[in-house]
């Protein structure tokens, strides 16, 4: 299986830089770089890949989540950052397995918007909570993306739900799960070079 840690890592960086939205998709959902979103919840949840993920890295602060599909094989990128490092996990959407974990070091402007997150002085409600909250807020929907946003006046988490044909977007306060907004999901067409 191809790595998707290349075209999912921009995904962090631009939510960290304030884009609203990620990889470029046209209307089907699939991108430039072959990466699409599923339409079917994967058999391991999203919340489990990252409470797995950070098992590995429990010291640093929980920034991105989301399952993609790559060639038909959905696999998850669960991103977490310090103060001077990214940690990037890849893990198989069926088995929930670690496929990947790689360390990228940051600059000193991605650095700054990490320390949002970071020394944030409220401890965020945990991933895996916010998940269930913005589930709760869509019946019969499942979580195919979590950000947390520090663009926001308040840290918040960004959740992008499915249910059926439907894609919502639902916005908690980080600090407590307080529900802010429940929107559709509005595609933002972007081009992002990978290579560089």
């Amino acid at each position: 299986m191809g790595s998707l840690l290349g075209p999912l890592a921009a995904c962090v960086l631009i939510a960290l830089s304030g884009c609203k939205n990620h990889a470029p998709r046209d209307p089907a959902g699939s991108t430039a770089t072959g990466y699409s979103d599923p339409t079917e919840a994967p058999a391991f949840p999203l919340s489990a890949a990252i409470a797995r993920a950070q098992a590995r890295v429990p010291k640093s602060s929980f920034v991105h989540a989301e399952v993609g599909s790559e060639d038909g094989v959905a696999s998850f990128l669960v991103c977490f950052c310090s103060h001077e490092e990214i940690q990037w996990f890849e893990l198989d959407a069926e088995s929930g397995e670690i496929l990947q974990h790689e360390n990228t070091a940051v600059d000193a402007e991605f650095a700054a918007r990490a320390r949002t997150i970071v020394d944030s002085p409220a401890a965020p409600l945990e991933p895996e909570k916010a998940i269930a909250r913005a589930v709760a807020a869509v019946p019969g929907s499942w979580a195919r993306l979590l950000d947390l946003d520090a663009e926001s006046a308040e840290l918040d988490y960004v959740v992008e739900v499915v249910a059926g044909d439907v894609v919502k977007e639902v916005r908690l306060r980080a600090a407590d799960g307080e529900l802010v907004s429940v929107c559709d999901f509005e595609q933002q067409f972007e081009v992002i070079d990978y290579d560089g």
